[in-house]
């Protein structure tokens, strides 16, 4: 369980990182970046 809130060294200082969305119910924006296969950042 701790591991899940750990990052990899790097991922949040990615000049990228402020384009990724927040995922919420009412904007499911982690299913678009799984159908587009954009996982680049994570």
């Amino acid at each position: 369980m701790i591991s899940m809130a750990h990052f990899g060294k790097g991922i949040l200082e990615d000049p990228d990182a402020d384009k990724i969305k927040i995922n919420t119910e009412s904007n499911p924006v982690l299913m678009r970046y799984y159908r587009s296969g954009s996982w680049g950042v994570y």
